[in-house]
């Protein structure tokens, strides 16, 4: 695990850590909950990224059904079902609400519910999706029916069907299968009602005696439910129906030639689509409707054979996806084109058409979340002499699509890519300036310094710079996606995103990376326990126990441990710099010699050996497996420790244990310790 300028880079096994961040990347924004019965374990998980988990009762999994894999099993005389009551009042309230999900009857004979939201009394006021004696219905009530829209005679026994409605201000709508079999002009939807519980699976009334109790109990199968406050339109019914996606993270791409890329493609590499595709889609600028994302993508004016940015930050991206979710790309660039010469203000045409594009791109699917505008453009302003007047005219256009463009507002990530030439080559520094004084001046405003990459002529990008800025941008994107910070399989140690916050002023301080955590086997002081501050330490525990399967890696009793700012110096911002392995240490037949571990009479030491005492009053003393090293006498060199390239550390500690593993000090980045589930390397 290392850290470096910010990022995080883990080649461990079994180890994921990433950030957290509001409006996460690779989340279902518009769903209340989706539920997807992957986990048999905990049938009513919510995995649509927003934490709303229902109960299940008596619901089975069965892990193969025509083809279907893992789907929930609701058996009347078991009283199946899912309770969502506890999150009620998140959508209660919404002028609109829409359903989508499949089904599968043992028999189309009865009434049976699907979902339903009610108010516990007989004929009194519910919301409902129900199949009664083969057919399809949807109503609200209030006393008397709102209204009922019905299918009759389209569900039989043992089939697998696709249900859906919607209900709101655009009138109340019914699909199977994707194709519409009823609408009601009402506007009604769940706040046009009173309920005080929601479940799947049955119906809760209590027939006039006052006492609440279960109806319509659902008999058969289901998969891929989700519900939603946002109201469902055709295309949307459709492409959940046909291609199975339940929403896309849409990022629009307007700007220049540069953003469309003009270097040429690289076979077997920028026409591998083995990642992005079935993942990755585009609303074409010409073509206006959804494809599949291929090299060049649909701008205004691309060119056969030329490749662009889009797939290496999509590459990265499409891990981070939710269940069946995929990322729907917006290209709208033009070469050529800049402010000063009209085209990309509010009112000039290219802005206008991109506009609309982006719009259609977020229209397509109702379910849709826009993820980030992707800026690359300044060249044409440069040549034009236009940098005065730069940074006005970038947030004027922001500030339009404020407005204007469906689902972007100042908390959605603005991403800004620098340029790099130009006819008049010093105004590329002045373009580069006001694009960082513009990412400066709000929130979820982002820079790509792309200033250190190359160009293949005079303006353009070459191909490894565009997919190092691909990347650049996805790394973004990636560090606001919301996950666990931490997770090490089959340990004692984890680190639930519960138990992680990234906070200001906390545990960790590492530049600009915060972070607090409580772990299972580590208890942190509440104080600032790790401080890092202009590359000094300082370390205050008051009991701190890192275990690594049964051995103890680290055991700190009342404040038996303290490291000192004063006595640490990091080289270079390191917390160990050892500069080529330079490790030059001696002392009473301990050696710490050049590419090599802890040397001892010519051999490596291992914290395993019976026996090794160090002279100076048992500065240093290895027995059964146990190291100690004594708080009256660690001197070693120049009243130090140890001593690396004149820096001085010292430890001061009653007790420190060291059990089952090797240590050694190798490579640049850092100590490692051997033979243990962990290693851990701190730069900065």
């Amino acid at each position: 695990l290392s850290v470096d300028s910010l990022g995080v880079a883990s080649e461990i096994d079994a180890v994921a850590l990433v950030g957290e961040h509001n409006g996460s990347f690779g989340r279902h924004d518009k769903a209340l909950f989706l539920l997807n019965f992957e986990n048999a374990s905990d049938l009513g998980e919510d995995v649509s990224g927003n934490d709303r988990d229902g109960v299940a009762s008596a619901v089975t999994q069965t892990a193969s059904l025509d083809g279907w894999m893992n789907v929930a099993t609701f058996i009347p005389a078991n009283d199946s079902g899912i309770d969502m009551s506890a999150h009620l009042a998140d959508f209660s309230a919404s002028p609109s609400l829409s359903f989508s999900g499949w089904v599968r009857v043992n028999s189309a004979a009865d009434i049976q519910s699907v979902i339903s939201a009610s108010d516990e009394t007989q004929a009194s006021r519910d919301l409902i999706l129900f199949i009664e004696s083969g057919s399809l219905l949807f109503q609200i009530r209030d006393s008397s029916n709102i209204f009922r829209i019905s299918a009759e005679d389209v569900i039989v026994a043992d089939s697998w069907y696709h249900v859906a409605f919607s209900s709101g201000p655009s009138g109340a709508k019914l699909w199977l299968n994707a194709t519409s079999v009823g609408t009601n002009a009402s506007t009604a939807s769940i706040a046009s009602i009173v309920t005080n519980r929601c479940q799947i699976g049955y119906n809760v009334d209590d027939n006039g005696s006052g006492v609440p109790r279960r109806q319509y109990e659902f008999d058969g199968f289901m998969k891929d439910l989700l519900l939603s406050t946002v109201e469902l339109n055709q295309s949307t019914v459709s492409d959940i129906y046909v291609n199975d996606i339940y929403s896309y993270e849409v990022i629009h791409l307007p700007g220049q030639s540069n953003q469309i890329g003009r270097a040429d493609i690289v076979a077997g590499v920028d026409d591998d689509y083995s990642v992005v595709g079935g993942k990755v889609f585009q609303w074409g600028y010409n073509a206006q409707a959804r494809a599949a994302a291929v090299n060049p993508l649909d701008h205004v004016n691309e060119q056969a054979g030329d490749m662009g940015h889009w797939m290496a930050m999509c590459n990265a991206l499409v891990p981070l996806l939710a269940y069946k979710q995929a990322i729907m790309l917006t290209p709208c660039a033009q070469g050529g084109t800049g402010f000063a010469t009209n085209n990309w203000n509010p009112g000039d045409s290219l802005y206008e058409n991109a506009l609309t594009r982006m719009n259609q791109s977020m229209g397509y699917h109702a379910w849709s979340n826009l993820r980030a505008i992707h800026w690359i453009q300044g060249e044409t302003d440069a040549d034009n002499n236009a940098t005065a007047g730069y940074q006005a005219a970038l947030e004027a256009m922001y500030d339009d699509l404020d407005g204007r463009a469906d689902g972007f507002s100042v908390e959605v990530p603005f991403i800004a890519v620098t340029i790099l030439g130009s006819t008049v080559p010093a105004n590329v520094p002045l373009i580069n300036a006001a694009l960082a004084a513009f990412v400066a001046d709000g929130p979820e405003r982002y820079l790509v310094d792309a200033t250190d990459l190359t160009l293949f002529d005079s303006f353009h990008y070459d191909a490894a710079s565009l997919r190092e800025i691909g990347a650049r941008s996805a790394a973004i994107l990636s560090e606001l996606s919301e996950s666990d910070l931490l997770v090490v399989e089959g340990a004692q140690v984890s680190i639930g995103a519960e138990a992680v916050s990234l906070v200001q002023s906390n545990i960790l301080d590492v530049g600009d990376v915060l972070a607090q955590a409580t772990v299972d086997a580590v208890a942190l002081s509440v104080a600032a326990t790790i401080s890092v501050t202009d590359i000094d330490i300082a370390v205050a525990l008051d009991n701190v126990a890192l275990i690594v399967s049964s051995a103890e890696l680290l055991s700190v009793e009342s404040v038996d441990v303290a490291i000192s700012a004063e006595a640490i110096a990091l080289i270079q911002a390191h917390i160990l710099a050892l500069g080529d392995l330079l490790v030059g240490a001696s002392a009473d037949g301990v050696v710490l010699a050049p590419n090599s571990a802890i040397v001892v009479a010519g051999s490596s030491l291992s914290v395993s050996v019976d026996s090794v005492v160090l002279n100076q009053s048992g500065l240093l003393v290895v027995d059964n497996a146990s190291l100690a090293i004594s708080a009256e006498s660690p001197v070693l060199i120049q009243q130090n420790a140890l001593a690396v390239n004149d820096s001085r550390l010292s430890i001061f500690m009653d007790s420190l244990t060291i059990g089952g593993g090797v240590f050694v000090t190798e490579s640049a980045l850092g100590m490692i310790i051997r033979d243990f589930q962990y290693v851990l390397l701190v730069e900065g």
